[in-house]
This record gives structure tokens, C-alpha cells and sequence, in this order.
């Protein structure tokens, strides 16, 4: 028989973009793992709120809510003044992103540089915020491999380009080397690490065709879930620990 995940209760760990979808999954995950969390949103404080509460019922022994703008400095400044002043922090979970498609020929710079914000300079901007805090971990006894870090990429950036998501995808490239340079910037008492999913959840507007045209090149033949993107996301934050500067993908195959 499997033996249960540690519980880590003193663990205080950051998961931006928690109130929907993948963000939501982790806190829920960390929170069966007995991590308390500092969870961000955006505009959706209500949905937010929702997850909180599911965390508290899951196992979390304390959850905080906070908005954060990654595109304004001052926001990400007030957020990591806001939740140090709770309690240290011992990991984050940059999740959340802004997710769109805009064909060739009608990028505007604006929408670059705000994908730009919200994908790399946000996370590397709130990573140095927390930085001392996070290198602290390991004395305080409340995380027994040392701080981590895990950003969520796409596991697009590096292969298979797809038509209609430049800006997008030119972000995620920025957080994969985010990865590589926040692993040499913390080491060594922060591991840095990196998941590339395929699709996890399928974007609404994506027909059932174009699905299953995905879905013909990929060998397992099936999405992923935001339950598996989260079990890896508490495996690389609390269990990996002799790993730093690596990008998992988790796309069923798709890359090959």
C-alpha cells in the first residue's frame, strides 16, 4: 500500500491565478498536503473566495486571498508586502497568465508587452520581492528540501508552434529561461523548476474538430487534467530535491 504524502503544515506557499482552472487545482492539492496559502486573483475575487474555502476544507490550515496585477509593479510590490506581513513565504506557484490568440498581422504592441508582463517580468518581479523570505525556508524547519519555485509554461514554446499564438508563446519562451536564471540566481537554497503542459483544459472556443485534430498527434490520445498539472506542480515544489532549472513537459507525447 502507498504510504500518504508528508503533511507539511507550517509550509506557507504563494499560488498566483488560483481562483479557476489549473490554479485551482494546485491549491487544493497543496492543500491535502497541509500547506497554508497565500492565493491570488485578478478580477475574479469571488471565484477566488471559492477556492479558499474549498482549501480550507481540504486541509489548508490558514489560505489568505490577495489581488495581484502582474502588469503593474506597484500591485506585485503591495502583494508581496501583503503577504510577508501574514507570515514568511516557502514556495510559489506562478500559474497564472494571460491566455489569447491573435492572428498575424493584427498583434499590437500593447498586447505583447501586457503577455510579456503577466508571463516573465510579473513572476521574476514577485520572485525577487520574495526572495529573502523564500531563501530563509530550509533554517526555519518549514521545508525540509529548501524553498521552490515552479512556473507554468507551455509546452509549445519550445516545439510545435502554433499558428495564431506568437505573442503568447514569445512570453512562454521568456518564462522557460525564467526558469533556467531564477534555478542560478536562488541556488542553493531555492530549487527552480518549470511545467510545459500540451492542453490540460481546452480553451472554449476551441471546436470539436480542431480537438480531435490535437488529439490524432498526440500518442495518449486524451488532454490532461488540472488534477495531473497540480500533482506535478506539488511533486516539483515539495518532493524534488535534487532538481532545479528543469521544464517538465506534460503533454501526452505531443513533442515528439
Amino acid at each position: 500500500m502507498n504510504e500518504p504524502h508528508p503533511r507539511l503544515n507550517s509550509a506557507r506557499i504563494v499560488i498566483t491565478g488560483a481562483a479557476h482552472r489549473i490554479g485551482r487545482a494546485v491549491a487544493l492539492e497543496l492543500a491535502s498536503r497541509g500547506c497554508a496559502l497565500v492565493l491570488s486573483y485578478r478580477k475574479s475575487q469571488e471565484a477566488c473566495a471559492k477556492t479558499a474555502g474549498d482549501a480550507r476544507a481540504a486541509g489548508a490550515p490558514s489560505v489568505e486571498t490577495l489581488a495581484l496585477d502582474l502588469c503593474s509593479e506597484e500591485s506585485i510590490d503591495r502583494f508581496a508586502r501583503n503577504a510577508l506581513a501574514v507570515g514568511s513565504i516557502d514556495g510559489v506557484v506562478h500559474n497564472a497568465s494571460t491566455f489569447g490568440s491573435e492572428p498575424f498581422g493584427a498583434i499590437t504592441a500593447q498586447s505583447a508587452i501586457e503577455q510579456f508582463h503577466s508571463d516573465a517580468l510579473g513572476p521574476l518581479l514577485l520572485s525577487q520581492a520574495l526572495a529573502e523570505s523564500l531563501r530563509g525556508a530550509q533554517a526555519r524547519g518549514t521545508m525540509q528540501n529548501g524553498a521552490g519555485i515552479v512556473l507554468f509554461g507551455d509546452a509549445h514554446a519550445d516545439s510545435v508552434p502554433r499558428r495564431d499564438y506568437t505573442a503568447y508563446l514569445m512570453a512562454k519562451s521568456a518564462t522557460h529561461a525564467l526558469v533556467r536564471q531564477l534555478a542560478i540566481e536562488l541556488a542553493p537554497e531555492v530549487r527552480v523548476n518549470g511545467i510545459a503542459p500540451g492542453v490540460v483544459l481546452w480553451p472554449e472556443s476551441m471546436p470539436e474538430a480542431a480537438r480531435a485534430e490535437y488529439l490524432a498527434r498526440v500518442p495518449l490520445r486524451r488532454a490532461g487534467t488540472p488534477e495531473e498539472a497540480a500533482k506535478l506542480a506539488a511533486f516539483l515544489l515539495l518532493d524534488a530535491s535534487y532538481s532545479t532549472g528543469q521544464i517538465l513537459k506534460l503533454d501526452g507525447g505531443r513533442n515528439m
